[in-house]
């Protein structure tokens, strides 16, 4: 992979660096303005996998609406973008003002095995769009760890943002937790040209190893504690 400037680095630490330190997101989307109702609607058939639904991808899953972010006044400081497409979730959101042209796109972890697809808000939400960043967020397509799934449909959001907010972003940065840090890794590999710089956090980049890791400790234990177990047959 192409090694960037020392520059560029410096802005992937001040983006990704501040996850310590950033402001409490739940309490400044709080704050996010409702300048007209929202009415949660139920999901709908997903369009390309039999049997899956998609969630409203205008509200959380709690029923919290998802809208712009506000300043201390109440006005919005953001513009909000969601939608369903290909069978997917997505929600994008750009600063009103001081864009800097850069997109964060971000890949959630594993969601368990229903039938539900959603997409929700990076932690980090409030500071990207404080920070001038816009980001971009997918349910994928189908739950389950299916790694391969969320790296199309996490790649397909930089053309998506294109086509929904107008211009193209001049950067790309991508990140992701837990299964959301593989599909990271993955995508900067399959998609180099794509993106300037990266951050999976508590990502099982082990892939396959650190499952079979897992399940080796796991039988170790049984045996050892005599507590039997029951394995699936696939």
């Amino acid at each position: 992979m192409k090694i960037k400037p020392a520059a560029r680095w410096s802005a992937v630490a001040l983006l990704f660096g501040a996850a310590l330190v950033a402001p409490n997101s739940a309490a400044q989307a709080a704050r996010a303005a409702q300048a007209a109702p929202v009415v949660c609607v139920a999901p709908v058939p997903s369009t390309t996998q039999p049997g899956y639904t998609v969630a409203d991808p205008n509200c959380d899953t709690n029923g919290t609406p998802f809208q712009p972010l506000t300043d201390a006044t109440g006005n919005p400081i953001s513009r909000t973008y969601a939608a369903i497409e290909n069978g997917a979730a997505y929600r994008m959101e750009v600063p009103l003002s001081g864009w800097n042209g850069e997109l964060v796109v971000y890949a959630h972890g594993f969601r368990g095995n229903g039938t539900t697809v959603f997409v929700d808000n990076p932690s980090l939400r409030p500071y990207y769009i404080s920070k001038g960043f816009a980001w971009a967020a997918s349910s994928y397509q189908t739950n389950g760890y299916d790694v391969g799934q969320g790296v199309r449909d996490t790649h397909a959001l930089i053309a998506q943002f294109t086509r929904v907010h107008g211009t193209k972003p001049r950067d790309v940065y991508m990140t992701g937790a837990s299964m959301g840090g593989h599909i990271t890794a993955v995508t900067i590999e399959h998609f180099r040209r794509s993106f300037v710089g990266a951050m999976p956090y508590c990502g099982v980049l082990g892939d396959a190893e650190l499952f079979d890791y897992f399940l080796d400790a796991t039988v170790t234990a049984a045996a050892l504690s005599r507590v039997p177990l029951a394995f699936p047959l696939e």
